[in-house]
């Protein structure tokens, strides 16, 4: 998922709308968000 994907025995390089997908996925995946880490400290 880190930019690079695993198909049928070779890597490739994701194109730009393939890489926008992943990071809009993992900015908006409930369990990366759920997450914090000791000492962050979130401000609104």
């Amino acid at each position: 998922q880190i930019l690079m994907q695993y198909e049928s025995n070779r890597y490739h390089k994701l194109t730009v709308d393939e890489q926008i997908d992943c990071i809009i996925d993992q900015a908006t995946d409930v369990d990366i968000l759920g997450r914090s880490w000791a000492g962050l400290e979130t401000f609104m």
